[in-house]
């Protein structure tokens, strides 16, 4: 396993989550699964499109009903294939069958029934979960039986009509799994949100399951294997952290299926929504111009950065190539962090280091204390005379967190030049730390 060259107390301080009762979508390619899962979501999370095996990892959100909240888990098509991407994808509804509560079995109601479907029938009545059957496509629900006669071969005895994409049937079915999910229960701590950014086939997906410890995202040598953006929490340090794990972001001219434009599109919601963003760099390649354009994402997301360069092991001049990242990349703040996500070496100073930026991110510096240093820094460094007049600097408070947020009042804010502020910046850095995050320093008239 990717996991094994772990310690063992780095395995016993980390546990996937159980926060709620989770719903797994399970059905063979193109019957609507992933349109049935935003509806419920009434997000567009998961990417439809009319072609078969649009969805190939598990995605997951959480979903609210009046007072009941369950994950839903979206899985790939099953494919009864045993190699490839295919196989993957077939292993990935496996393990997501083996770790729900309960299984919703999507089919087409516009369609015969198929082998594919009677192969899945005939694994999710093995599982020992409860399966309730949807029939989607259904636009013109019928209460007549001898109409939907045929999914009774399936042998389900629980049957749901719905149309995902008119939204018809849904009440009904969730008045019926009300009862069933009921007893869910969600965890109310705060969760330190990360998304694993970077170009296509760097290692983000090899990353993830190196930190959980399983096969939580497909694997393969094949660029754009990763297609949604993939949510899981885990518990690590008594602490919750959610893992996104976002598509390779490549430059918009090779960009060239809408399937893969909404999946960029998702990566850089993500960063813009997490707490932290770990930017994967092959370290065989180094750093190119579009992993300069990703940090620029997030930076100007004001996101701490850690640059986690992977596959380490293979390259002798790790050295060089550290200072060549923080040359190139030096507007962001980055924190350095070497791995390889194959063995795991590095993994648990990554997640030390994500505690340490979250916890820089979100420090507060009492008033008196600030002005104290903000005192010695214009002592240092004077205030500039611009056009005749000289700035007055009075005094800063800390408004924020998440970036560190000040608020500098003075005469003129006009006067200022952005480099004096950078003198301030460095002065607070040299004071405070807030290593490898953003600070962000407001000057206002008074």
């Amino acid at each position: 396993m990717l996991f094994s060259s772990l310690d063992a107390k780095l395995k016993s301080r980390r546990k996937i989550c159980i926060f709620m009762k989770s719903v797994a979508i399970i059905g063979r390619s193109n019957v609507g699964k992933s349109t049935f899962f935003n509806r419920l979501v009434k997000k567009r999370i998961s990417i439809t499109q009319d072609i078969s095996g649009v969805t190939r990892d598990r995605v997951s959100a959480e979903v609210k009903w009046r007072d009941l909240v369950f994950e839903l888990i979206d899985t790939g098509g099953l494919t009864f294939k045993e190699s490839g991407i295919e196989g993957s994808i077939h292993e990935q509804a496996e393990v997501a069958i083996e770790e729900s509560d309960l299984i919703l079995f999507v089919v087409d109601g516009s369609a015969e029934i198929l082998g594919e479907d009677e192969k899945a029938a005939s694994i999710l009545r093995k599982s020992g979960k409860p399966v309730y059957l949807v029939i989607n496509k259904m636009d013109r629900l019928t209460k007549e039986p001898e109409l939907i006669y045929n999914f009774y071969k399936l042998g389900f005895d629980n049957i749901f009509q719905v149309s995902s994409e008119h939204g018809t049937g849904f009440d009904d079915m969730m008045k019926e799994l009300y009862p069933v999910l009921k007893d869910g229960k969600k965890d109310r701590e705060q969760t330190i949100k990360i998304a694993i950014s970077g170009r296509p086939n760097a290692g983000k997906s090899s990353l993830v399951n190196a930190i959980l410890g399983s096969n939580r995202t497909i694997v393969s040598s094949e660029s754009g294997t990763t297609r949604d953006t993939i949510s899981t929490k885990f518990t690590y340090n008594n602490s919750i952290l959610e893992l996104l794990d976002t598509a390779g972001i490549r430059k918009k001219a090779r960009v060239n299926e809408d399937i893969e434009y909404y999946s960029v599109v998702r990566a850089i919601r993500a960063i813009r929504d997490s707490n932290i963003v770990v930017m994967v760099i092959d370290a065989q390649d180094g750093v190119r111009e579009q992993d300069q354009k990703i940090a620029g994402l997030a930076s100007d997301a004001s996101k701490p950065i850690i640059i986690c360069l992977n596959k380490i092991d293979l390259v002798s001049n790790s050295k060089e190539l550290i200072d060549d990242i923080k040359e190139k990349l030096k507007f962001t703040h980055a924190t350095v962090v070497k791995i390889s996500a194959l063995t795991g070496k590095g993994v648990k100073n990554l997640l030390e280091k994500i505690f340490v930026l979250h916890e820089e991110n979100n420090k507060r510096i009492s008033t008196g204390i600030l002005n104290n240093v903000l005192r010695e820094i214009l002592i240092m460094h004077s205030p500039p005379t611009r056009k005749g007049k000289r700035v007055k600097i009075g005094y800063g408070t800390q408004v924020s967190v998440s970036p560190p947020t000040f608020i500098i009042f003075c005469n003129d804010p006009d006067l200022v030049h952005f480099s004096y502020l950078r003198r301030i910046e460095n002065g607070l850095r040299k004071a405070f730390g807030f290593e490898g995050v953003n600070i962000r320093i407001r000057l206002r008239k008074g």
